[in-house]
């Protein structure tokens, strides 16, 4: 007859062997994280010998990854001795560590925005910018890989344009444009920068486009028919040029290339651009 302690290991070794511990490693725990919190929810509550025995975790390295899963929310500390550990349950975990995010991430956004006050700031401007005039134009260009790292530059250039905007788009990205950077254009409108969006309109994305259009000149264009794939393009300076199909790449691998080559912007990407900007249909 199977005791109620072989159960337990029993359930440990199923999990740990599934999809659970896989599963754990979307919300950012490393292998070791997962195979402790995973024991310690088969034991309740334990002590880091215990775990160690049970999750097969270096006895040298339990304390301090179990200090790591009370730092993010998932174990409880017990000062006894023996300390004791006691998990938290799934659901109250992942709440307490994205409270604990959020914390972070308020904290880390407070220091950012105090050092943009500080005096060093205008000194490593200047730095940048004596640099920038030496460095060979070959150099400021680069691939970039993942749509998260893809958006981070186009937010950068739209952030940072002063005299024009330029996108071309697809029909999803226009939707996307709309719910990511609808305030960052209407911030670069009021600032009297020109803002010109090429995108298919269709029947799923027209009440997106009218609404941006109070802020940006929209135009339709038949990507069946003319040169295309996505690009924004920063006062004729700076690029990002979509190397992939946006919905025919997963995003993990989707590609760009950033530019900052003022010859290839102001010389072909910009050109080219005026081609299929003359090449659309007036929508509104």
């Amino acid at each position: 007859m199977i005791n109620v302690k072989e159960k337990k290991l029993s359930a440990y070794k199923e999990l740990v062997s599934g999809e659970a511990v896989e599963a754990l490693k979307s919300i950012g725990l490393n292998l070791y994280e997962r195979k402790l919190y995973v024991a310690l929810l088969a034991k309740g509550t334990a002590t880091a010998g215990e775990l160690a025995e049970l999750s097969g975790v270096p006895r040298a390295r339990v304390y301090d990854v179990l200090e790591s899963l009370a730092d993010k929310g998932f174990v409880i500390i017990q000062q006894s001795k023996p300390l004791r550990y006691v998990a938290l349950s799934p659901k109250e975990a992942l709440d307490r560590a994205a409270n604990v995010i959020k914390e972070k991430m308020k904290s880390s956004l407070e220091v950012l925005q105090k050092f943009k006050e500080n005096p060093v700031i205008e000194q490593l401007e200047k730095l940048h910018q004596e640099r920038l005039e030496e460095i060979d134009t070959a150099e400021l260009v680069g691939t970039v890989k993942g749509k998260y790292i893809i958006d981070q530059h186009e937010e950068s250039i739209l952030r940072n344009a002063r005299e024009s905007i330029d996108i071309i788009t697809s029909d999803e990205g226009l939707k996307e444009l709309y719910r990511k950077y609808a305030a960052l254009l209407q911030e670069a409108y009021e600032q009297g920068i020109k803002i010109r969006i090429l995108a298919p309109i269709t029947e799923e994305n027209k009440k997106i486009a009218e609404i941006l259009s109070d802020i940006a000149e929209i135009r339709n264009i038949n990507i069946h028919e003319v040169p295309y794939t996505r690009m924004v393009l920063g006062d004729k300076k700076q690029a990002v040029v979509h190397l992939t199909h946006d919905k025919e790449t997963h995003p993990v691998q989707q590609t760009s290339i950033w530019t900052g080559t003022e010859h290839f912007v102001s010389n072909f990407a910009s050109k080219l651009y005026e081609m299929l900007w003359e090449k659309g249909e007036k929508v509104f």
